[in-house]
């Protein structure tokens, strides 16, 4: 595949989230990479270039044009990973000799280091599936790049690379998920399932008055069980929306929003509204561990927990978010990395949301959105944890259905692409797929088989054009696709 992106950092990146799927493994081998040959693929250690007479790029010329041949024992660290043992190298020059590459080839590198990686069952695992740069970044050190110094020093070290390099690429990343499947899934593994998936009662967490129906003087904790309480949505009304592009913390903020509003050591008083923040540190960040009486009220509370999934997910932005009310919640959010909604689908009504949502009314009143909206629940939008979903932009794709489908079918017939012995049926199955990736091969567009808005124009565009040159009859085709394709 052609490695994109503007510098190694991105190009690395980009390569391994297409593999690894990850953000926080991706990061914590890339904060390892970093430490070992500064993200260059011709980075020959540097206490061996006086001894061996080479610098990075002499070094690299002179394996590859064959006048140095002692590449596989002369002990030095090279390329990426700083590869050093000599079976390690030697299956590295092995390797690019097979891709017919130069050894410095950074895509070369980066598909040997993957290919190595699955040696390392473990290391590979926690890269595809770790939720922590630091604990990610730590498997890498000790079971794959193993140094001689592993210290707290060096294991710090490259978990602050690691992190540095999440802030700068994780919110540019591309990783599709399918949101019926993945997505929804995943909140039916969640602890509080039942108000992430409701079907019944759409579930915010709210914080709204002390056990007296005041903002200040009650006792401590949830007196009432109302103080924070899970409650059913209604319109403030919101005045927008705040969404993080990412759904593993998305998820997490609506987690921690369902456990404190389930926990009556947590109560409501904007005079003690930093007590609970105190105490949520004490906790590691959880709520459910709080055990003794404390306060905050609405903005209070939200910021907190979205500062815990920062510490939770190792995000240093949200961590150190700058918000302290509701009158900079919207700047301050948006600064971290978050989304700022305003069509009326998120503020109006629930169809629209996503657990982890804040519902905002500037200067007034937040709180945390818990349940997933009926029309993403029941949409087939492909989406990335990067990018959260908006089921209005029209995307279409494999097993999709109805009449956006069916429309599609009859352009793609009408200019000359078989949609397979069904026609325009309104189904998205694989020969409209393989229809419309032949389509966008012949326009120039990024050949994926999902119609989304550049294929949409595009197809249009040519449609139109077809039909003027043509001086032909929707209608016509109509007739004969019916008539041709009979269920």
């Amino acid at each position: 595949m052609a490695l994109t992106g503007k510098d190694n950092e991105q190009k690395i990146w980009n390569y391994l989230m297409t593999h690894f799927k990850n953000k926080y493994g991706v990061a914590g081998l890339m904060g390892n990479i970093k430490a070992e040959s500064a993200l260059s693929p011709i980075n020959l250690q540097d206490s061996f270039e006086p001894k061996l007479g080479f610098n990075d790029q002499s070094y690299t010329n002179a394996i590859d044009n064959g006048t140095y041949t002692n590449f596989v024992h002369d002990s030095a660290g090279y390329g990426l990973a700083q590869w050093t043992f000599w079976s390690r190298k030697k299956a590295l020059l092995d390797f690019a000799r097979s891709k017919k590459a130069s050894i410095g080839d950074l895509e070369m590198q980066l598909e040997f280091l993957v290919k190595e990686l699955q040696g390392y069952t473990e290391v590979y695992n926690a890269i595809k599936n770790g939720k922590s740069i630091k604990e990610v970044s730590n498997i890498v050190l000790f079971k794959y790049e193993a140094p001689g110094n592993q210290g707290t020093s060096v294991q710090n070290t490259r978990a602050k690379y690691g992190q540095e390099i999440f802030d700068r690429q994780a919110n540019n990343t591309q990783q599709p998920v399918n949101l019926n499947q993945d997505f929804v899934t995943e909140l039916s593994k969640s602890k509080y399932a039942k108000y992430l998936t409701s079907t019944s009662t759409h579930y915010i967490s709210n914080s709204g008055s002390d056990e007296n129906s005041r903002a200040t003087g009650g006792k401590a904790g949830d007196q009432t069980g109302n103080e924070w309480v899970m409650r059913g949505w209604y319109n403030r009304p919101w005045n927008c929306v705040l969404r993080y592009p990412d759904a593993d913390v998305s998820i997490k903020i609506a987690e921690l929003a369902c456990a404190a509003a389930l926990n009556d050591k947590i109560g409501y008083d904007q005079n003690e509204r930093y007590t609970y923040w105190q105490l949520l540190v004490k906790a590691n960040f959880h709520p459910e561990n709080i055990t003794t009486a404390c306060e905050a009220d609405c903005s209070a509370g939200v910021i907190a927990n979205v500062k815990a999934v920062g510490g939770l997910k190792g995000i240093s932005k949200l961590k150190n978010i700058s918000a302290t009310y509701t009158g900079n919640m919207r700047q301050s959010f948006k600064d971290a990395g978050f989304q700022v909604l305003t069509d009326a689908k998120y503020t109006n009504s629930t169809q629209y949301l996503l657990p982890g949502d804040i519902l905002l009314n500037d200067l007034h009143h937040t709180a945390t959105n818990v349940t997933i909206g009926y029309a993403v629940r029941n949409s087939t939008v492909t989406v990335a944890p990067g990018n959260t979903p908006d089921v209005n932009n029209g995307v279409l794709k494999i097993n999709s259905k109805g009449s956006a489908v069916k429309k599609m079918q009859e352009m793609l017939i009408a200019c000359g692409f078989d949609c397979g012995k069904w026609g325009a049926d309104g189904e998205f199955g694989l020969a409209t797929m393989n229809a419309l990736r032949e389509f966008q091969t012949k326009a120039g567009l990024v050949v994926d088989g999902v119609y989304g808005l550049k294929s949409q124009e595009a197809l249009e565009k040519a449609y139109a054009e077809m039909k003027k040159n043509k001086n032909f009859s929707p209608y016509m085709v109509k007739v004969i696709a019916t008539a041709l394709n009979i269920r």
